[in-house]
Parts: structure tokens; sequence; C-alpha cells
């Protein structure tokens, strides 16, 4: 499955949802930034 984080600034994504895609990416989806 492909998942699509975005947001307006790299630093929110790094910060905030870094575990998260880290999580998805681990469960075999694709996660797009």
């Amino acid at each position: 499955m492909r998942i699509l984080l975005f947001a307006n600034s790299d630093w929110y994504l790094f910060n905030f949802r870094r575990s998260l895609a880290l999580t998805l990416r681990k469960q075999g989806n694709e996660v797009l930034l």
C-alpha cells in the first residue's frame, strides 16, 4: 500500500511523523513524503 504524508515543512515531518513513517515502512508499506 502507498501512503502519502505531507506537511508544509520538512521539520514537521522529521520531528513529528518520522516514527509513524518508519513503522509503516516496517509493516511493508511504501511511504511517500
